[in-house]
């Protein structure tokens, strides 16, 4: 179960599906609305399912909801293991699976949900849902020592139970760069709030005068508009390229010099 937004929680919940469908699991990914995605899922031959009621912003009636429509289908179609990515698709199958054998896996990526530019009554909220959900069984994974640092701190009583496992891409072989004396910058990322690509603009804004580099910018989301007009007026669309969704981040990394990725 992952959200819609086409970001790293539903790239490695794509991932995790395609590797574990070909070590022979019946595999079935769920989210939120058709998109990217699904059809990926249908061009694999990978079963998906649309579920309507995962939203991002918390609304206790219709979450309910949510949590008892995960409970019927994790019944109806005979499921042993969940694995949910992001927080609230965690919190809500753990609540799900409750007094069921179904194993749960709860992936955290990140914590941008109690960083100081969410409103302070959305923080709090996110925090009591989750500290609640906290108490019922299963285990956390991070997807880097830092957040498993955060888990624990925030949630002292669940210590024990935060684990990292690191993201990753498969190998690609570098292809030769030209050797024009260019620096490659490329950087993919969901396009939308913690990630903050004006700072990166405004930086790259100060070297306009060095004629050596370019940027290239996969991914996609509701603030790419905004970013691309501020492209433009810094005067920098023939060096910096949004391209949007890409389905291959292993070979764009291998083709470029140096990654970067601007967030708050």
């Amino acid at each position: 179960v992952t959200k819609p937004d086409l970001g790293g929680a539903a790239e490695i919940a794509w991932r995790q599906a395609v590797e574990l469908q070909a070590a022979g699991a019946a595999v079935l990914l769920a989210t939120g609305v058709e998109g990217p995605l699904t059809e990926r899922c249908d061009a694999h031959g990978i079963p998906r399912l649309i579920l309507p009621l995962l939203t991002g912003t918390i609304r206790p009636w219709r979450d309910g909801w949510f949590v008892f429509s995960l409970r019927r289908i994790l019944r109806e179609h005979g499921i042993t293991v969940a694995l949910a990515h992001s927080s609230k698709p965690a919190l809500a199958i753990r609540l799900a699976a409750l007094f069921t054998p179904v194993r749960r896996l709860s992936y955290i990526h990140g914590w941008s949900w109690l960083a100081s530019g969410n409103p302070l009554h959305r923080r709090l909220a996110a925090w009591t849902a989750f500290a609640a959900g906290s108490f019922l069984p299963g285990r956390f994974i991070t997807v880097c020592d830092a957040d498993r640092r955060d888990g624990r701190r925030w949630f002292p009583w669940a210590a024990g139970r935060f684990l990292t496992i690191k993201n990753g891409l498969p190998d690609a072989p570098p292809p030769s760069l030209p050797n024009d004396g260019t620096v490659r910058l490329v950087s993919i990322a969901r396009l939308a709030w913690p990630k903050d690509f004006a700072v990166l603009l405004d930086a790259l804004a100060q070297l306009s005068d060095l004629p050596n580099w370019r940027l290239d910018v996969y991914g996609d989301g509701p603030l790419r508009g905004e970013w691309e007009r501020r492209c433009a007026a810094l005067k920098l669309n023939a060096r910096a390229t949004f391209h949007g969704e890409t389905p291959n981040a292993a070979e764009r990394l291998a083709a470029h010099n140096l990654f970067v990725l601007p967030t708050r």
